[in-house]
C-alpha cells in the first residue's frame, strides 16, 4: 500500500486492511517520502521498531531509509523511502514481498472483509489466472467506524450521485463484459490481486506513466500473448473495495485528466498492438475500442456539439425549400425529414447523461429495483392501494408492482405469479 501525505486516514485505513478474513497474509505500507506525520501516526499507532530487512532487490526504486515492523500486529511491515511516486512506491512493496500473491491498494481505500478470500479463490481454481479486478465503490455518504464501513448511504452532492451509478456501469457492465472477452484491459489501481512472480518477470510498475496500473495489465497481456501461452486476466464483482470519489468539480477534473493521460501513454507505450492480429481480441477489439471510443471520446463529443446546428439547419432548409426549385433524387424531406432526425444522433454527445447508453442503464436499473420491491419478504414492497404491502398479504398477494402505471397489476404469465407467490427471487 503506498502512501503520501496520509496522516489524517492512515491509521484507519491499516486497521481495515489488518482485519481482513485470510489465513495467511502481511501488509506492507510504503511510506513514500511523506512531508507530513504519516510516518509518525504510524509509529504511535501501531508501535513501531526499526529492523534489519534483509530482502532481494529485484526491482530498482529509490532508496530505502528504514523497515519498521509493528510489536502489536507481526504480519504489519512500514517502509520509509525516498519519494518516487506511486509507481516506485509499489515496486518497493514488491520487492519486501514474501507470499506468491501481492494485492494492489490505495490508503485511502477500504476492503471488504471477505475481499482478499473473495478474489483469491479464482486463483485456486485456475493455474493461468494472472491477476484479478474488484468491484470500487465510493465511499461518499457512508458509516465507518474504526475502519470498516457499517452502513451505506447516498450522498448529498449531485455529482457524487452521478459517478455511483458510473461506477456501477463502468464495472458491472463493461469490465464484465471485457472479462468475458478475455480482453479486460484495466484492473483498478484501488483494488487489484496479481501474481508477484508474473509481475516481476514483466518488470513491475513502470514509473514514467501516471497510468500505471492499466499500463501493467496491458503488459502481462502482451507477454502472454508473445509467448503463445495460455492465460487468464478476469474481472470478478464479488470482492469490494470501497474508495472516497472526487466531491467538487476541481478535484473530479484533476482526476479524469490523469485517467485520460494515462490511457494516452499506455496506448503510445502499446501502438504495436493496435489492429494486429497477432493479439487477437487485444489487438483487434479491446486496443481498438480504447482508442475510438475512449481515448477520442473528447474529438467525438466536439463534434456532436458542432454537427448538431449544422443537421438542424439542414433539417429545417429541407423543409422550407420550394418544390419548384429543383427535383430532388428522393422525395423531399428524405434525407432530412425533421428536425428529431438531427436531434436524436446528436443528442448522446449534447447532453451528457442522456445518451441511449445511460438511458438504457437507467431504465433497467429502474426496473430492476422496481421487480426487487415487489418480492414477497424483501422488507422493499412499496405501499399498495389495496392494503398493506405490494407483495404481501391481502388482495395484493401474487402481485407484481408496475412502476410505469402505479398500482399493482398480475403477472401476465402464470409461472411467474407461482414464483412471486413462492418468494423465489
Amino acid at each position: 500500500m503506498p502512501t503520501y501525505n496520509e496522516e489524517k486516514t492512515i491509521a484507519h485505513s491499516v486497521r481495515s486492511f489488518l482485519s481482513l478474513h485470510y489465513p495467511e497474509f502481511e501488509v506492507i505500507v510504503v511510506a513514500d517520502g511523506p512531508k507530513d506525520r504519516t510516518l509518525e501516526v504510524l509509529k504511535e499507532a501501531f508501535r513501531l521498531v526499526e529492523v534489519e530487512w534483509v530482502y532481494r532487490r529485484a526491482l530498482a526504486t529509490k532508496p530505502v531509509r528504514a523497515v519498521y515492523r509493528s510489536l502489536v500486529y507481526p504480519n504489519l511491515i512500514v517502509v520509509d523511502k525516498e519519494n518516487g511516486g506511486k509507481a516506485d512506491a509499489l515496486n518497493a512493496g514488491l520487492n519486501l514481498a514474501r507470499y506468491p500473491l501481492f494485492c494492489a491498494v490505495d490508503a485511502d481505500s477500504l476492503l471488504d472483509a471477505q475481499a482478499l478470500l473473495r478474489a483469491s479463490r479464482l486463483f485456486l481454481e485456475d493455474d493461468r489466472v494472472l491477476a484479478v479486478g474488484g468491484t470500487l465503490r465510493p465511499l461518499n455518504g457512508a458509516v465507518v467506524r474504526e475502519g470498516i464501513v457499517e452502513t451505506l448511504h447516498l450522498p448529498r452532492g449531485y455529482l457524487e450521485k452521478v459517478q455511483i451509478v458510473e461506477y456501477a456501469r463502468a464495472f458491472f457492465m463493461g469490465r464484465a463484459g471485457w472479462s468475458a472477452m478475455g480482453a479486460l484491459l484495466i484492473i483498478s489501481g484501488a483494488f487489484g490481486l496479481f501474481r508477484r512472480e508474473e509481475a516481476l518477470r514483466v518488470g513491475g510498475y513502470r514509473t514514467d506513466t501516471v497510468g500505471e496500473d492499466m499500463e501493467l495489465v496491458v503488459r502481462l497481456h502482451r507477454r502472454a500473448r508473445e509467448e503463445g501461452r495460455e492465460y487468464r486476466i478476469v474481472y470478478t464483482p464479488d470482492p469490494i473495495c470501497y474508495t472516497e470519489v472526487p466531491a467538487d468539480w476541481a478535484t473530479l477534473r484533476k482526476q479524469r485528466n490523469r485517467w485520460h493521460r494515462g490511457l494516452w501513454e499506455v496506448l503510445w507505450n502499446h501502438r504495436t498492438m493496435l489492429f494486429n492480429p497477432r493479439y487477437g481480441r487485444l489487438g483487434l477489439v479491446a486496443m481498438p475500442y480504447f482508442f475510438l471510443f475512449e481515448a477520442l471520446a473528447p474529438v467525438v463529443e466536439v463534434l456532436g456539439y458542432v454537427l448538431f446546428p449544422v443537421f438542424y439547419s439542414l433539417a429545417s432548409s429541407t423543409r422550407s425549400l420550394p418544390s419548384s426549385s429543383f427535383s430532388w433524387p428522393w422525395p423531399k424531406g428524405w434525407f432530412f425529414p425533421s428536425w428529431r432526425w438531427a436531434w436524436r444522433p446528436c443528442s448522446s454527445s449534447v447532453i451528457p447523461g442522456s445518451g441511449t447508453a445511460w438511458r438504457s442503464f437507467f431504465w433497467r436499473s429502474s426496473r430492476a429495483w422496481a421487480t426487487a420491491r415487489s418480492w414477497p419478504g424483501s422488507g422493499f414492497s412499496p405501499p399498495s392501494r389495496c392494503g398493506g404491502s405490494g407483495g404481501s398479504g391481502g388482495r395484493c398477494a401474487g402481485r407484481g408492482w408496475s412502476p410505469r402505471r402505479g398500482r399493482a397489476v398480475l403477472s401476465r404469465r402464470p409461472r411467474e405469479r407461482r414464483m412471486l407467490g413462492r418468494g423465489y427471487p
